[in-house]
């Protein structure tokens, strides 16, 4: 896990596209929680990305 951490951090560059509120997507939490429960991934792992 934490290689791939460091793997996606010194390869990836994220930016904001649309600086708009109309230009993002918001998801609750839950939601979210449950998808990635289904791969395995505990929540607060999620969160250190």
């Amino acid at each position: 896990y934490n290689q791939a951490i460091e793997l996606v951090r010194a390869s990836s560059l994220y930016t904001v596209h649309t600086p708009v509120p109309a230009g993002h997507d918001y998801f609750d939490e839950g939601l979210l929680v449950n998808i990635w429960a289904d791969i395995r991934l505990k929540w607060v792992s999620v969160g250190m990305i």
